[in-house]
């Protein structure tokens, strides 16, 4: 009790101190008040770190997709793949839901397409579901297109007569997080599909940079 006393009464006479030094000047009044904000706030910070810690890296280590690489990444597709339609999707798996966010047909840019909302689950095809399956497991996949499939557009087929698709998803390979979906249709099947996948997992790659 006596020392509880005590420390209480050294405290008070640094206060006292502090204050009749503060006043001597404005210079000194300044260095205090500065002090004061620079401590309060520090524990404030160190208070709270244990709460702002995780959301902080959770920030920076989820990946995420950058949009403005898209006109990159679709070029590049073309030049390499000859691909006739080029589709980049955005996911929300909770809410089972899929939206166009780039498209390209024969190498140019078709804006009409983009935004256009879909489930990422196919309710009439059973194989179209285990693709998607294949794709949120972190596989890459190649496969004769038909217009009951949810990876491309369904204007797919009417626009370029698409016959074979190739898909990965974003990030490639297996991730806690499932982005999004590049999907690229042909006419024909290509002649190399390994070179086809290799591209995409570029593609992929280079969306989350």
């Amino acid at each position: 009790m006596a020392k509880s006393i005590e420390e209480n009464q050294s405290r008070i006479e640094s206060l006292k101190w502090l204050l009749v030094w503060s006043s001597r000047s404005w210079k000194n009044f300044f260095t205090v008040v500065s002090f004061t904000v620079i401590s309060t706030t520090f524990a404030m910070v160190y208070s709270s770190w244990d709460i702002v810690r995780p959301q902080l890296a959770e920030r920076i280590l989820k990946p995420h997709i950058n949009a403005k690489r898209f006109e990159e990444v679709g070029q590049r597709l073309n030049k390499n793949t000859n691909a006739g339609i080029i589709s980049i999707s955005l996911v929300n798996i909770s809410a089972d839901a899929r939206k166009i966010a780039y498209y390209t047909v024969g190498g140019e840019h078709d804006m009409s397409v983009e935004g256009f909302d879909d489930t990422l689950f196919n309710e009439t095809s059973a194989a179209d579901n285990a693709r998607t399956v294949r794709l949120i497991r972190g596989e890459r996949y190649c496969a004769e297109y038909n217009p009951e499939t949810t990876v491309l557009s369904s204007k797919a087929a009417v626009y370029n007569k698409i016959k074979y698709v190739c898909a990965i998803s974003v990030p490639a390979g297996y991730s806690k997080e499932f982005l999004g979906i590049i999907a690229i249709g042909f006419e024909d099947k290509p002649r190399n599909e390994y070179h086809v996948l290799n591209e995409l997992v570029i593609a992929a790659s280079r969306l989350l940079e």
